[in-house]
This record gives C-alpha cells, structure tokens and sequence, in this order.
C-alpha cells in the first residue's frame, strides 16, 4: 500500500497540474483572459458550470472542454476520496504532530 503522505501529494499535485493545463489550454485555445481562463477552469472542473456565460467557440475549444471536464472532474473525484480516507485513517494527526490522548 502507498504511503498516505504520497498519496494525498500526488492528489493534490494532480489538481494542480489539470488547473495549470485548463488555463492555459483556454487562454490560447480561445482567448480568453487567464481570469476567465481559471475561472471556466474551475468552474468545469468542479462541476457548477451551470449557467456560466463562456462557452467555447470553436471545434478545438469544445474538444479541449470535454476531454477538461472528464479528466478534471476524475481527479476532484480522486482528490476528494483522498482527503477524505487521510482524514478517516487518522493519518492527519499524525501530520498535524498530534496524538491520541
């Protein structure tokens, strides 16, 4: 079994790295400005695109949407069950220097 830490690294390097991707892919793709670049990007990725007004134009700009939102709504997914077994194990207060009383 991996080691928690690493895990919950590789997590949260993952959405990091999907966020960096989905604004710059964006910014040259469409145009956007890299505000509207993060902020289609996150709203995609986090599932509350819903009624957001920046739809993407072109056929590359649609591709380049569908293949963020399946990828990026992943890792959130994976991400999240990660934070979320870390805290459950424990494996917090161990980084948080605490222990059991």
């Amino acid at each position: 079994m991996k080691n928690p830490n690493r895990k919950l690294l590789i997590a949260s390097l993952s959405l990091v790295v999907i966020i960096i991707i989905g604004t710059i892919g964006f910014y040259f793709i469409e145009g956007y400005s890299p505000l509207d670049s993060f902020a289609v990007t996150i709203s995609l990725i986090t599932t509350t695109a819903i009624g957001y007004d920046r739809v993407p134009a072109s056929v590359p700009g649609k591709i380049f949407t569908l293949a963020l939102i399946v990828f990026g709504v992943s890792l959130v997914a994976y991400a999240f069950g990660t934070i979320v077994g870390f805290v459950l194990e424990g494996h917090i207060k161990n980084i948080m220097g605490r222990s059991k009383m």
